[in-house]
């Protein structure tokens, strides 16, 4: 009886052991992909995210932050295998400073100008965000890729940067219509997807063409990437059916808006 019970046991403690390495070594090799993304494209690509892995079992994770501190993270140390931007500019300055490759151009941003349910202040243009009665919130341009592109849509339309009513820095466009939302601010400049998502406490203003500035965005393989068959795969996968359908899902154009 003694021995049967030994013999159970030792038979119980093999099977254990042999589970717990099947275990790691299953952990151990299992595929992992790590995107690097500006927080401006979290909600297509957060359902890219989850349906790729769906499809192909490869294991997701994802950083967020503003464009431009991403990209000095990358230039300081690389991580991770895809760098996702919200504007191509900061791709093609990882790629020529020899941080990523083989960018694909995926989705277009644009600007509007969001504002109060209602539009209280009759805000209608840029202009406006001079008046001294206007709390205007912004991205600073060192960081983040909305910021970079506020300060060159002023530019455009001949303001000058030390005109605008500011009253608020944000880290990322996210927090900014966000300030919108709890009227801290009375306007910011974002990309159209982020104040179509505030629908119930929001709206925005349609810059004209002729006055605004569309966004391609792309993305790029880390070359430190330890998979770029897989970030090849993700890459294509953005850019396929059923991506850009997500994209669209979200109000993130696929083509060209200007033609």
């Amino acid at each position: 009886m003694k021995r049967l019970l030994t013999v159970t046991l030792l038979t119980i403690l093999v099977c254990i052991l042999l589970s717990g390495l099947s275990s790691a070594t299953a952990n151990k090799s299992r595929k992992s992909l790590h995107l690097v993304c500006a927080g401006a494209m979290s909600p297509p690509v957060e359902e890219m995210l989850a349906t790729f892995q769906n499809k192909t079992g490869v294991h997701m994770q994802i950083s967020y932050g503003a464009a431009n501190v991403l990209l000095q993270q990358l230039e300081m140390r690389p991580y991770g295998d895809v760098f996702i931007p919200a504007d191509r500019y900061y791709t093609d300055r990882a790629i020529k400073a020899g941080i990523a490759q083989e960018p694909s151009l995926f989705a277009y941003l644009i600007p509007v100008i969001m504002v109060h349910k209602g539009n209280p202040h009759k805000i209608q243009s840029l202009a406006d965000l001079t008046r001294k009665d206007i709390r205007v919130g912004l991205v600073d341009e060192r960081i983040g890729a909305i910021g970079r592109l506020f300060v060159a849509l002023l530019k455009k339309n001949h303001i000058r940067l030390s005109d605008v009513h500011t009253v608020y820095n944000a880290p990322m466009v996210c927090e900014l219509a966000n300030a919108v939302k709890l009227k801290s601010i009375d306007v910011a400049v974002v990309w159209k997807p982020t104040a179509m998502s505030y629908p119930k406490d929001a709206e925005f203003i349609t810059i004209p063409s002729n006055k605004n500035i569309v966004v391609p965005v792309s993305a790029g393989i880390i070359k430190t990437s330890s998979d770029k068959v897989d970030a090849r795969r993700f890459l294509k996968f953005m850019t396929s059916k059923t991506g850009k359908a997500i994209l669209e899902k979200y109000n993130y154009p696929t083509s060209d808006p200007r033609k």
